[in-house]
């Protein structure tokens, strides 16, 4: 996403598909790792 600094909230979430209560679901954790790997250093 571009210039996350200028979305709402609202438009960052519809981007990445993530619903504010619950969160990320198992299959898009899994598709995110897969594509940008495991977070750490």
């Amino acid at each position: 996403m571009e210039n996350a600094h200028t979305k709402t909230v609202e438009e960052v979430y519809i981007h990445f598909a993530v619903n504010e209560s619950t969160g990320l679901g198992l299959e898009q954790v899994k598709r995110q790792r897969e594509k940008w790997g495991p977070n750490g250093e």
